[in-house]
């Protein structure tokens, strides 16, 4: 039998936040605080493999952030997010960008990797990649769990049939592989977010709903990686280019119409596939389509 085992379950300062960069919708009523559970997540089945000076491990360990509104409540359960960062980043690195959509009312878990970090013992790799979509659906395991468990700081919060996915660059390619190929396919999962993505999988095998969100003048993954999975995905399906927008830029949730458009379409194409507010389907085509900053194609049923 496979054992998971959680060795830490610590409570990280709560920090306030405001709205900031979504400024193409209307702003949420009020400031939201958002609270952050970490959690030290050890999978004892999966090994992690040597790298550089590294002599790897017999088990993997995934530091893994919650975020989540403060104030969530078992009474009203809320929709999750998994959340995929890239090379070089941890739980955290991207937080400026989803914790606008933990104010909208989301939770989203978000682990470092193993060896893809920037902290990665024997240096940052990508050798590990294959693991990565295994390292997800481990992370959805525990922290389902522990919404089942009592007094585990999530108990009852999450509603686990609203699960969203979602991965930047390197952990875009890990969601995609993970949800388009048969040995590692997670079907838990509702909707797809892909940022600066790439990648290869049996699009018509796995239909899901995907957004694919890339700048067309990214220098380290071309726009033409997420034209790729656009045409083979199935629909229902939404491709939003932002212009003049490089790889990292607009990808930070900071006060700008390109991070705001990026921001606001995620929150838009969530609120449609998990939480079924068909109005979200307008606010996606208007959010995506900004004169001079971005523009929306959608292919649905």
């Amino acid at each position: 039998m496979v054992r998971h085992t959680v060795t830490a379950i610590v409570l990280a300062s709560v920090t306030l936040l405001g709205l900031g960069g979504a400024a193409v919708s209307a702003p949420l009523a009020k400031e939201i605080v958002v609270k952050r559970i970490e959690l030290t997540l050890v999978d004892e089945s999966r090994p992690t493999p040597a790298n550089g000076t590294f002599a790897g491990t017999p088990d993997r360990t995934l530091e893994t952030v919650v975020s989540m509104p403060k104030g969530a409540s078992k009474k009203k359960p809320l929709p999750l997010i998994v959340f995929a960062t890239g090379i070089g980043g941890t739980a955290t690195n991207y937080a400026d960008m989803y914790d606008h959509w933990v104010r909208a009312g989301y939770i989203v878990a978000a682990p470092t990797f193993p060896l893809s970090s920037e902290d990665a013992p024997g240096g940052t790799s990508a050798v590990d990649l294959t693991e990565q979509p295994a390292d997800l659906s481990f992370v959805l395991d525990e922290v389902l769990r522990l919404n089942d468990e009592k007094g585990s700081g999530l108990t009852g919060l999450i509603d686990a049939d609203r699960i969203g996915l979602a991965g930047k660059s390197l952990g875009a390619v890990t969601v995609i592989d993970l949800f388009f190929k048969a040995e590692s396919h997670d079907d838990r999962f509702k909707a797809l977010l892909v940022l600066t993505g790439i990648g290869r999988g049996d699009f018509a095998a796995y239909p899901i709903p995907i957004l694919l969100v890339h700048g067309d003048a990214d220098e380290i993954v071309p726009v033409s990686g997420s034209v790729d999975i656009y045409t083979a995905a199935q629909p229902p399906k939404h491709f939003v280019t932002v212009y003049g927008a490089s790889h990292s830029s607009a990808f930070h949730g900071e006060d700008d119409p390109a991070s705001s458009v990026v921001v606001q379409t995620a929150i838009d194409f969530f609120d449609l596939y998990l939480k079924g507010k068909k109005a979200a389907l307008a606010r996606l085509e208007r959010d995506g389509n900004v004169a001079d900053v971005a523009a929306i194609d959608s292919t649905t049923p």
